[in-house]
């Protein structure tokens, strides 16, 4: 198999307009889960706490919303639930059954984030990590942004500068005596 940087860049691996498009799909992506982060940030507040969970036999995943953070605890322990998924939410209502455990575990915190592990037996250990929404936010934020910020400048660029380096053209319109590329065809 021939990697990327082992081709010229002639070759059909390197396509800066296919990897625009697939920025701009996962920028895209991005920004969806920027919404879905957003409104489970302002649900946090607005509800008394949800959680959704995972149990299977003894091995569990539980992810707990509530006051502008989210905390997810993973861990193993003897239990007799029924294998599944529960939740405080819908489509499941509160579907928690009988026996349905969740931690009020408080892992230290700085800033917001936190972890932390228990164990209080061979056959019973606890992991728990706690983080603000607000750096999940900001997170999928970035790439948007990015697109966004392109899709502007790319509204406002000189017709008479070199689309490489931004050098004036009009005194040399055939190549950039800057940085030698040729200029394009192009003219407003």
């Amino acid at each position: 198999m021939f990697a990327c940087t082992d081709r010229p860049r002639t070759s059909a691996c390197y396509n800066p307009a296919m990897r625009r498009r697939l920025f701009n799909i996962i920028a895209m992506i991005s920004g969806l889960l920027f919404g879905l982060v957003v409104l489970f940030w302002v649900r946090s507040y607005l509800s008394s706490g949800d959680y959704l969970s995972w149990d299977r036999g003894h091995k569990s995943c539980t992810f707990i919303s509530n006051h502008g953070a989210f905390q997810i605890e993973a861990g193993m322990w003897e239990s007799e639930m029924d294998a599944g998924w529960y939740g405080s939410f819908w489509p499941f209502g509160e579907s928690s059954p009988s026996n349905f455990y969740v931690s009020n575990a408080d892992p230290k915190t700085m800033l917001g984030f936190g972890f932390d592990h228990w164990s209080t037996s061979p056959r019973i250990k606890l992991w728990a990590i706690v983080a603000p929404f607000w750096s999940l936010a900001t997170l999928t934020a970035i790439l948007p942004l990015i697109v966004i910020h392109r899709k502007i400048r790319s509204r406002h660029r000189d017709p008479f500068a070199c689309p490489t380096c931004g050098y004036d053209l009009r005194a040399t319109p055939d190549r950039c005596p800057e940085c030698g590329a040729v200029a394009s065809q192009k003219r407003a």
